[in-house]
């Protein structure tokens, strides 16, 4: 993802700057193309919108095709809360698989001999084969 897009949702959704100190979102950030901006906005503002505290991020990557969101709850937030939260984040996962990661429009799921990705046929098209 761009560094102006990131730092965009950053500014908007705290959650986006709060990462655990020992994850690989505090030294990568997102690690995902500008496609899916739309979907971490989504995401940032539903779970702000819950107003859970000592929450934070660990990871967001693409990994199997799809968008993978990985949280840190702190040990005194309750299960309700927790699961809360984790519907969130299955929320936007599950709209990755339908969102090219690439534009934004709608893609599906293509198979390249090293990768799975989300893409729309436009732009899978321009894929740079291995």
């Amino acid at each position: 993802m761009r560094k102006e897009l990131a730092e965009c949702l950053k500014e908007f959704f705290p959650i986006f700057s709060r990462a655990a100190k020992d994850g690989p979102f505090e030294a990568r950030g997102f690690e995902c193309d500008e496609g899916w901006y739309t979907i971490l906005d989504r995401f940032g503002r539903d779970l702000t919108l819950l107003r859970l505290r000592g929450i934070k991020v660990v990871q967001i990557k693409q990994g199997l095709g799809g968008l993978r969101i990985t949280l840190r709850y702190p040990f005194w937030l309750s299960k309700k809360k927790i699961e809360k939260a984790e519907s969130v984040v299955l929320d936007a996962e599950l709209a990755s698989y339908k969102t090219c990661e690439a534009c934004g429009g709608r893609g599906c799921r293509r198979e390249l001999t090293d990768r799975t990705i989300i893409r729309c046929d436009m732009c899978f098209k321009s894929e740079p084969r291995p």
